[in-house]
């Protein structure tokens, strides 16, 4: 590391939505110039965010990276620069009985399969309309048996907030043949492959960027960061996050609407000179 580069050999990784860009889907500019600055000065930055790499590649014509991401909640490392899949993990076949199980039992719970190019809506509900449209998803209407039959990296049950606890309940209940479930929002549960999440694919990450682990720093707001989070050296929660998501990381930082990957980025270059003058 040197003055002109002080975050040389360092890897940067923000969460998306609740943290680089609000509940509105705006980006804080004092955000979009720290990520820039980070990178000027050496450092590597990077999404690690459960959406799709064509959703999460819609927001690079404001803030850049220039490494590759994770995505799908840990299921896949994308190369934007290059345009490829770097790494990826699927489900186990098993999982179509959830799937089905959960549309028998629980109509209101729509139901998503996401593969390398689509978005596979197999059950419909308000909570799956309102994802699409938000996140402008290109996606398939079908049902279970005429989905693909493999390259699943990750399921989502969607419903409204009041619904999803108790469709949970259930699926947490269930025979489990190789699969995790992490609340992604208060509308979303997803399914990823066993011992997949943010926090395992970061370590992947780093090691193909030879970036030691005491390197990594992280920022997210929601269950689907603690991972990421707990395996980072230095680690940060935006203000609005739950309370024990804040209790998990480092530092809590301001409110992403006002640009809270700014602040924890002025919370790094108070670590690193700390670290420089001792």
């Amino acid at each position: 590391m040197s003055r002109n580069l002080p975050y040389e050999g360092y890897l940067l990784v923000s969460d998306m939505d609740g943290t680089l860009i609000t509940e509105t889907f705006e980006m804080p500019a004092r955000n979009i110039e720290a990520a820039r600055a980070f990178m000027e000065g050496g450092g590597h930055f990077a999404f690690a965010t459960g959406r799709t790499h064509s959703s999460a590649g819609a927001f690079l014509d404001r803030v850049e990276v220039n490494t590759p991401c994770i995505l799908y909640n840990g299921a896949v490392i994308f190369d934007y620069a290059n345009k490829r899949f770097v790494w990826s993990a699927d489900l186990p076949a098993a999982v179509t009985e959830l799937a089905r199980e959960a549309i028998r039992r629980f109509p209101e719970v729509g139901v998503e399969l996401i593969t390398d190019d689509a978005v596979y809506i197999v059950h419909e509900s308000t909570a799956t309309r309102r994802h699409t449209n938000n996140e402008r998803l290109h996606y398939v209407i079908t049902d279970l048996d005429h989905a693909p039959r493999s390259g699943w990296h990750k399921m989502i049950f969607a419903a409204e907030e009041d619904r999803l606890p108790v469709f949970a309940d259930f699926a947490g209940k269930a025979p489990n043949h190789g699969w995790d479930m992490v609340f992604s929002s208060t509308h979303f549960l997803e399914v990823l492959p066993r011992n997949v999440s943010k926090g395992t694919t970061v370590l992947h990450l780093a090691s193909l960027l030879q970036i030691e682990k005491e390197h990594i720093f992280a920022i997210g707001d929601y269950y689907n960061d603690l991972t990421l989070l707990r395996t980072a050296a230095f680690s940060a929660a935006p203000a609005g996050a739950p309370d024990d998501v804040k209790a998990a990381a480092d530092v809590v930082v301001g409110p992403c609407k006002l640009g809270a990957v700014a602040d924890f980025i002025n919370c790094i270059d108070e670590r690193l000179e700390k670290a420089a003058n001792a």
